[in-house]
Parts: C-alpha cells; sequence; structure tokens
C-alpha cells in the first residue's frame, strides 16, 4: 500500500472530483457533454496544480495537516480555473458568484471528505 500511497491519493481525488461532477449535473439534469466539459478541466488542472503543490505527499508526511493543507491549496486553485475553462469550453460568457460559491463549497466538501477517509484508511493500514 505505501508503493502506492500517491496514486490512491490521486486516483480519490479525481473520484471525488468527478463523484462532485455527476452530481451537479443530476441536479441540474444531466448531460453527458456538460459532464465531461465539467471534469475534464477540473481533472487536467488537479494534475498539473496537485503536482506542483505537492497535494500527493510521500508516504512519511502523510499526517491530517498536510493532507488538508495540500488539498485545500490545489482547491483553491483549481476550482475558480476549471470553472473558467468549463464557461470557454461551453461558449457561456459569464460564471456566476452562487454558482462559483456553490462549485468552491461542494467540491471541497467532496476532495476534503475523501481526503479525511483516506487519512483514516491509511493509519489504519500502517497500524495493521
Amino acid at each position: 500500500m505505501r508503493k502506492y500511497m500517491r496514486l490512491v491519493l490521486l486516483i480519490g481525488d479525481l473520484s471525488a472530483l468527478f463523484l462532485f461532477v455527476l452530481v451537479g449535473e443530476w441536479s441540474h439534469g444531466l448531460n453527458q457533454t456538460n459532464l465531461l466539459t465539467t471534469f475534464l478541466p477540473l481533472a487536467g488542472l488537479w494534475l498539473i496544480a496537485g503536482g506542483l503543490l505537492g497535494a500527493f505527499p510521500p508516504p512519511e508526511d502523510a499526517n491530517l495537516r498536510s493532507l488538508f493543507s495540500k488539498a485545500i491549496n490545489c482547491w483553491l486553485i483549481v476550482v475558480p480555473l476549471g470553472l473558467f475553462v468549463r464557461a470557454l469550453l461551453q461558449s457561456s460568457p459569464v460564471i456566476i458568484v452562487p454558482f462559483m460559491a456553490a462549485a468552491l463549497g461542494f467540491s471541497g466538501l467532496f476532495v476534503l471528505t475523501w481526503r479525511l477517509v483516506f487519512y483514516f484508511l491509511w493509519r489504519f493500514a500502517k497500524s495493521g
């Protein structure tokens, strides 16, 4: 598990973001094109920003503070940029403030909940 910790963390982060997008699309009427044009920018930016900001720490640095702070740094950059790219891809001229606030809040909830679950699973795996 230790060898694949960063990969598991990345896959979990991307899954949490995908789940956030999926729930959002379901609540507004599922559209597969919107699903892709919303998720793909977030996923690509998460990979880039996460790598640059250290969002996937090595196993020895996998403590709750590190997992949360790195994810929050990444999230605060990725979500606004991802929504901007989404607006460009969908030819939508304006990103409405309530939409941005909801996207930040709910995506953060999904990612940080995943990170909390990961942290407890990681601790359990290390102790056992």
